[in-house]
C-alpha cells in the first residue's frame, strides 16, 4: 500500500510540475505580447487628379498613389492586382494601368522600398478603351458614368508576413456620344442638268446631355460607288442636348460622266441610293474633351424632290 501511495504522490508531483512550468509559459508570452507595442498599419491611397481624352472610345486618366511606411523597419512595396468597373461592368480587360516605378507597361510589377516613417507618391495613368462599352450600352442607359479603380497593394517587412492594402478611387464623368445623323432628302434644281445643284438636307442627333456644335463638315456624297460630289462647310450645325437639328449642304454635280440610269432617275424624281462620308469637328465645351473629330459613313436611300 505504501509503494502505490508513493507512486500516485510521483505521478501528481509530475503533473502539478508540468502545469506549473506551462503556466509559466503561457504567462511569459502574454507577458511579451503586452510588451510589444502594436505596429502601425501602413498606408496606401488613390487620389484621382484630372482625365483627358482625344476622342469619345479612349480615356486617360490621371492618379496618385499614396503610399506611407509608419513602421521602424523598412518596406518593400508593389503593386498587385486591379480592376477597373464602369457602371458595375468590370472594364479591366479594355483598360491598362501604369504607375511610375512599380507597374510598367506590359510589364512585371516592380518592387520599391520604403525607408522607415517614409511616404512616396507614384503618378498612375490610366487607359480605357470605352468603344466596347458604349455600343452595348444605349446612351439612355446612363448619361453619366461611375468610374471605380481599385488596387491592391503589398508591404512585406523582415519579420512580420505581408500585408495587403487595398485601395480604391472613384469619379462620375459625362457620357460623350458621337453624334448621329441621317439624310432627309436629297433635292435636286432641274433647270441645270448639266451642272446639277444638289440640296441634301440632313438630320444630326446628339444623344448627350450637353449641346455639341459642328464647327467644320467635310463630306462627299457617292451613289453606287461612284463620286457624285463633296464639300466643306464651317459652323454648319448646333445641336441642342438630347436633341437633333437639321441643316442643308449645297453641292454641284456634272453628269456627262453619269450613268444614264442616274440621270434618269434625278429626272423623274424617283429615289437614289446614297453613301455619305467625311469627317466634322465636334465641339463639346467640357473641359477634357472640348472637341473631337468625328468620322462618319452611312448609306441609305433617299427620295429626290425638287
Amino acid at each position: 500500500m505504501n509503494g502505490m501511495k508513493a507512486t500516485s504522490f510521483r505521478r501528481l508531483a509530475f503533473r502539478f510540475t508540468a502545469l506549473f512550468f506551462a503556466g509559466l509559459t503561457v504567462s511569459s508570452c502574454a507577458l511579451k505580447e503586452a510588451l510589444m507595442p502594436v505596429q502601425p498599419t501602413p498606408e496606401a491611397s488613390l487620389k484621382y487628379e484630372s482625365m483627358e481624352a482625344r476622342d469619345p472610345n479612349h480615356l486617360l486618366f490621371l492618379f496618385t498613389l499614396e503610399t506611407g511606411n509608419p513602421r521602424e523597419d523598412a518596406a518593400k512595396i508593389r503593386a498587385g492586382s486591379w480592376t477597373l468597373m464602369l457602371d458595375g461592368q468590370d472594364l479591366t480587360a479594355s483598360a491598362q494601368l501604369v504607375i511610375d516605378e512599380l507597374l510598367p507597361p506590359g510589364g512585371s510589377p516592380q518592387e520599391r522600398i520604403l525607408a522607415n516613417n517614409e511616404a512616396r507618391q507614384f503618378p498612375a495613368r490610366l487607359t480605357v478603351n470605352m468603344e466596347q462599352f458604349l455600343r452595348n450600352s444605349p446612351p439612355e442607359a446612363g448619361r453619366e458614368s461611375e468610374v471605380s479603380l481599385r488596387l491592391e497593394m503589398t508591404y512585406e517587412y523582415p519579420f512580420s508576413s505581408k500585408i495587403l492594402i487595398h485601395t480604391r478611387s472613384s469619379v462620375t464623368i459625362p457620357q460623350v456620344r458621337s453624334p448621329q445623323f441621317s439624310i432627309r432628302s436629297i433635292g435636286v434644281k432641274k433647270a441645270e442638268l448639266i451642272n446639277t445643284r444638289f440640296l441634301v438636307r440632313i438630320s444630326v442627333d446628339n444623344p448627350n446631355v450637353f449641346p455639341v456644335d459642328l464647327s467644320s463638315f467635310n463630306y462627299a456624297l457617292y451613289n453606287k460607288g461612284r463620286y457624285w460630289a463633296g464639300g466643306s462647310k464651317n459652323d454648319i450645325l448646333r445641336v441642342p442636348a438630347g436633341s437633333s437639328a437639321e441643316t442643308d449642304l449645297s453641292l454641284v454635280m456634272n453628269f456627262i460622266n453619269m450613268g444614264r440610269g442616274l440621270l434618269d432617275e434625278v429626272i423623274d424624281m424617283r429615289q437614289v441610293d446614297y453613301r455619305f462620308a467625311g469627317t466634322a469637328v465636334v465641339d463639346t465645351g467640357l473641359a477634357y474633351l472640348p472637341r473631337f473629330q468625328w468620322a462618319y459613313d452611312q448609306s441609305g436611300r433617299s427620295p429626290v424632290t425638287e
